[in-house]
This record gives structure tokens, C-alpha cells and sequence, in this order.
């Protein structure tokens, strides 16, 4: 079906998988400046990320809007030397999955469609700080956001192929380390870190439109 503009038909639910190289970045704080190390090194790490999205779009026009939901594996470590005396503590964050449910809005131009879209986003995260063998470990999910940008083409009457750019954060986590921790006038007090996790993702997908 062709709509005014010479724009395709992207009205209705659609579904895919998706294909990215992920790159992730992690800054970690010394919150108690213990190791005067207030901004400690932050380290990166490059994965590839593999997940499904779907969602629902409506059209009027050349405009497209709509809502997806994105579900993704990734397989990245970002790990910081804390800068303690001796040089063997380091602090580690694991990407787990990621999430997101973003808003999208796009212009439809003959068979493709330019898109960008924004909503929260959410990751499962493990943290570990481990001080020449003594593990501390936490883990949770982490709500932030995300902003994405790309172009959507069909490729047949149904299936559609995109290529995306997507940023997220995931906020700011503190960590009260139990395991390495120190003496202050005599009481023994966790050592707190805080962990800003983000990443940015480029993928390539594709979709089968009902």
C-alpha cells in the first residue's frame, strides 16, 4: 500500500532481531576520597550486544510514530585500578542485559523511514571490588536512559532492514564495600564507590512488519 508523499505503509505492529557492536564506558568515584583517588581511572570495554525488539507504529502521511520495546544480551567488563597503595585493587562492572522503551517519531520517504527515538532504559549490572582476593560483589538493575537515531528501509513488502546509533546511561549506583573496608577512631566503616555506567551501541537489524 502506498501512502501520499511516495511513502511506504509503516502503520501496525512489527517485529526483530538485532546485531550490534557495543562500546561501554564505566566512571567510578572514590566517595570517601580513601584512596585519594576522587576520580578514579574509568575503563572501557567493546562487545558485541545481541537482542529483539518490537513494537507499534502509527502513520500519517510521511510522519511515523510509535513505541518499541528492545531487549538485549551484552558481554561487556569495564574494570578501574583504584589507585590503592600496593596497586592490586580493582574495581569491575559486568553488562549483563540491557533494556529500553523508547517513544519514536520519523519521516517516511519513499520505501525508508529516518528515525529517532527517546525513553528510559534499564541494565542488570554486577560490580565487584576485589582487593589482592578479597571479593566484594553486588549486582542489580540500574534505570536510566536512552537516545537513538536511525533508518529503517523495506526490503520486501514486509520485511524491513535498519541501521541504529544508540546512547544510554544507566545513572549512578553507590556501593557500600562490607568485605575491604577501614578504621576510623577505632570503628570499622565500608568503603563507598559509586559506578556511572553508559554505553553506546550501533546495530544492524532486521523486521518483519504485520
Amino acid at each position: 500500500m502506498r501512502l501520499q508523499h511516495n511513502a511506504a505503509d509503516w502503520s501496525g505492529f512489527y517485529a526483530g532481531g538485532q546485531l550490534a557492536y557495543a562500546h561501554s564506558n564505566t566512571d567510578y568515584g572514590d566517595l570517601d576520597d580513601y584512596y585519594d583517588n576522587q576520580d578514579m581511572n574509568a575503563l572501557t570495554d567493546d562487545g558485541v550486544s545481541i537482542g529483539a525488539f518490537g513494537g507499534y507504529n502509527w502513520q500519517r502521511g510521511a510522519l511515523v510514530y510509535g513505541v518499541e520495546l528492545a531487549l538485549n544480551y551484552v558481554d561487556n567488563s569495564d574494570v578501574s585500578k583504584t589507585g590503592a597503595p600496593d596497586g592490586d585493587e580493582t574495581l569491575t562492572t559486568d553488562i549483563n542485559y540491557t533494556g529500553a522503551l523508547l517513544g519514536r517519531v520519523g519521516v517516511a520517504v519513499d520505501n525508508a523511514v529516518i528515525f529517532v527515538g527517546v525513553g528510559p532504559a534499564w541494565a542488570d549490572l554486577d560490580f565487584e571490588n576485589n582487593d589482592d582476593g578479597d571479593r566484594f560483589t553486588d549486582s542489580g538493575s540500574e534505570v536510566g536512559f536512552a537516545i537513538a537515531g536511525g533508518i529503517e528501509a523495506m526490503l520486501t513488502d514486509r520485511l524491513s532492514g535498519r541501521l541504529q546509533v544508540q546512547y544510554a546511561n544507566f545513572g549512578t549506583t553507590t556501593y557500600q564495600d562490607t568485605v575491604n573496608t577501614f578504621f576510623e577512631d577505632g570503628v570499622e566503616i565500608p568503603t563507598p564507590f559509586s559506578a556511572t555506567t553508559s554505553t553506546v551501541s550501533m546495530s544492524v537489524g532486521v523486521a518483519w512488519n504485520f
